[in-house]
């Protein structure tokens, strides 16, 4: 296992479907927790938060979602962020293959990867060699 617990924030129930059964099937993660917007996964994150349970190691974020779209949600969990002692990292999912995109989750320091959906194998593998780098 790579991660103790991943949050998969994406509107569309079939991805975050393939993404579990992925993750299950490769042994990524113990945990996958799910939010189909981001201001379900900031309340999740706060919540986890405020009952000291542990935070997700690594959130799997999709940019285009009703309600709090990717973008907002970053700029709401920057701040936030900082003062996490064990912040997550973040991995954009988002079948966006626009240059400015890419630039701009630059900006945040806190995501580690802008993946260009569909999410597979190869990446995980990736993110897993991350994980291991890091311990």
């Amino acid at each position: 296992m790579n991660y103790q617990s991943v949050l998969i924030v994406d509107d569309d129930s079939t991805t975050v479907f393939l993404l579990k059964l992925l993750m299950e099937r490769t042994n990524f993660s113990g945990t996958v927790l799910a939010a189909p917007d981001g201001k379900q996964a900031l309340d999740l994150v706060s919540q986890i938060t405020c009952t000291g349970r542990t935070m997700p190691d690594l959130i799997f974020l999709d940019l285009n979602m009703p309600v709090m779209n990717g973008w907002e949600f970053l700029e709401a969990f920057d701040p936030l962020s900082s003062e996490l002692a064990a912040a997550p990292k973040v991995v954009i999912l988002s079948s966006t293959i626009d240059p400015i995109d890419i630039s701009r989750a630059g900006n945040y320091p806190f995501v580690l990867r802008f993946i260009s959906k569909p999410l597979t194998r190869t990446h995980l593998a990736e993110l897993a060699a991350d994980a291991c780098g890091r311990a």
